[in-house]
């Protein structure tokens, strides 16, 4: 809190505000490995994101957890705790007037779409998907095929660049993803709130490029 209370009056100084939030990290905050104490606390962190602000809270599945990672197909259990914990959070997050986003990490494709229909079923306003471009470009189903199944409920997007053989959090044009294409298709989705960037550079130069390629579809706020 006392954090974020600092970085809001940073940000406050330069005329910027805080619109996105990326949930709790670490293993054990993952939605199919929270416990109670991890819940209460993501509970709590969207009350304090509220207060800044934030329209939307990313959250992890956890399908890379040490727990679920070598299993060759997840057990029910996987995403019946998913399941458990988004229908959790979402009167906090519908309290709040926050969204909640699951995002794809590195999931083969029949558990990333498992996971989709989970979303679709809840079937709740305050609940989408977040899309990183970077987990996506080194899944093997590839950016095109996992964007594709993202879009009807797609609400924020991590935007970063990579080889796909890693995942490196470049900047636009360092990697292979097609980025003209991309900024089209992101253009055409109708539920998407924000837009987030995810490189690990952050100089004028690349900042410029992020705008000139989504400055159309984001606005005069982005």
């Amino acid at each position: 809190g006392a954090m974020l209370s600092r970085m809001q009056e940073l940000a406050g100084r330069h005329g910027m505000s805080f619109a996105a939030a990326h949930g709790l990290l670490g293993p054990e905050n993952d939605l199919s490995c929270a416990g109670p104490e991890a819940m209460a606390a993501h509970q709590r962190f969207l009350a304090e994101l509220a207060a800044a602000g934030v329209r939307t809270y990313t959250v992890h599945s956890g399908a890379q957890h040490p727990q679920w990672a070598s299993a060759p197909q997840l057990p029910e259990k996987f995403y019946r705790n998913v399941q458990q914990a988004l229908e959790t959070l979402l009167p906090a997050a519908e309290q709040h007037g926050i969204t909640l986003a699951l995002e794809n990490i590195y999931e083969p494709l029949p558990v990333l779409e498992r996971l989709v229909r989970i979303v679709e079923n809840i079937g709740h306003p305050r609940l989408g998907l977040c899309l990183d471009t970077g987990h996506a470009n080194v899944n093997a189903a590839g950016l095109a095929t996992i964007l594709a199944l993202l879009s009807p409920r797609l609400v924020t997007c991590h935007l970063h660049d990579n080889d796909g053989q890693q995942d490196q959090h470049a900047a636009p044009g360092q990697g292979n993803v097609d980025w003209q294409w991309l900024a089209v298709e992101l253009g055409q989705s109708v539920s998407l709130l924000q837009l987030e960037t995810e490189s690990r550079q952050y100089s004028p130069e690349i900042w410029q490029s992020y705008r000139d390629l989504f400055q159309d579809i984001a606005g005069p706020e982005y």
